[in-house]
């Protein structure tokens, strides 16, 4: 289907877009229910496979043909920042002022019992720096830290990245290379995790890589 400016809109993708939102948002939902023990619910995280492969798919699609330039291509990365950002910031932002309301109750009841203390493990005010810049699968400290879901939108920035920057490098040969890296990325999640697809911490990026560049083959 033809939308505004002649762009093409893929309606059935739209659709498994939502419905794999509404599956990943079920997998990491805190409640208690009569699946949350069932063995095939965690591959309900394929769902995040399908998210990349389709946004190496349609980004290739809507920009492959303005990527010829370094200017084209600082565009386009400045274009996926006001796409990812500005809802990432807010979301950080709501977690930061839940954690300052903590901090504020628990200094007035100190005799309260938690978890973990305001800005503890997870939710060090260096790790909000780390958010900030996309950074927070890169540089995790040992744990997973804010908005952890949020780990798929950074590496994704990034990868997104990769993708413009090789499209303007490889120019006509573009397609040998985005098999180049499908595989060798591939070969790599391999090596560091020869067990499961399910790579998030220190290594999604490699995930997200194999993902999005067969999305671009496809």
């Amino acid at each position: 289907m033809r939308g505004r400016e002649g762009s093409v809109r893929f309606e059935a993708l739209d659709a498994w877009r939502g419905v794999c939102a509404l599956a990943v948002a079920f997998f990491h939902a805190p409640l208690a229910h009569p699946l949350q023990n069932e063995a095939w619910l965690s591959n309900l995280q394929f769902c995040v496979d399908f998210f990349f492969v389709l946004s190496g798919f349609v980004l290739l699609h809507a920009y492959g043909d303005r990527l010829a330039t370094g200017r084209q291509v600082l565009r386009f990365a400045l274009m996926r920042v006001g796409r990812l950002w500005p809802l990432h910031a807010a979301t950080l932002a709501i977690l930061i002022l839940l954690e300052l309301v903590r901090l504020v109750y628990l200094s007035r009841h100190a005799a309260t019992p938690v978890a973990t203390p305001p800005f503890g493990a997870g939710h060090r005010p260096v790790e909000i720096v780390t958010h900030l810049l996309f950074l927070q699968n890169f540089v995790t400290f040992g744990d997973y830290s804010w908005n952890f879901p949020s780990w798929s939108i950074a590496v994704e920035f990034y990868a997104s990245l990769v993708l413009a920057l090789t499209v303007m490098a490889a120019g006509p040969r573009a397609r040998l290379v985005f098999g180049a890296i499908a595989a060798l990325s591939a070969l790599a999640l391999y090596a560091v995790s020869p067990r499961t697809l399910f790579a998030i911490q220190n290594w999604g990026i490699l995930r997200c890589l194999f993902d999005m560049f067969v999305g671009c083959l496809a």
